[in-house]
């Protein structure tokens, strides 16, 4: 028995070769039975890759969400990066300020310091004469 299959449709050969009517008609049934079969697997199939294509879609749309999401959150780490090197930035100069008003507080400690040391040697020179000046007149 040969099946010739043309662009979707089968095509049952056509047997005069003497065959009994009744084994052809139970053969033609049989082909028939077959074909009906096939055509079930064929629509089955389609609608299988129908459920394909349209997974395959959703998937392609979950992918490009997905896709918009990572652009999305790179963007935010791009500018939470910026942000961080413009704060650090800011703490340079702020270290550096605090830096330069520590020297300073140093040096007027320093002056303060020499100020105080020289006012105190002015009063104990002023005393020491006072005194010197009392034990003269005495």
């Amino acid at each position: 028995m040969v099946i010739y299959m043309t662009f979707g449709s089968v095509i049952a050969p056509n047997h005069s070769s003497g065959f009994a009517s009744a084994s052809t008609d139970a053969e033609r049934v049989l082909l028939e039975e077959q074909l009906k079969q096939i055509e079930e697997e064929i629509a089955a199939n389609q609608a299988i890759a129908k459920a394909y294509e349209a997974e395959g879609k959703t998937l392609k749309s979950e992918i490009n969400s997905l896709d918009n999401k990572i652009e999305t959150l790179n963007q935010k780490i791009k500018a939470i990066t910026l942000s961080l090197r413009r704060i650090e930035s800011e703490i340079g100069e702020k270290v550096s300020t605090i830096s330069q008003t520590e020297e300073k507080i140093i040096l007027n400690r320093l002056a303060i310091s020499k100020s105080l040391q020289g006012v105190y040697e002015q009063e104990q020179q002023s005393l020491v004469t006072v005194l010197l000046k009392n034990n003269n007149h005495s």
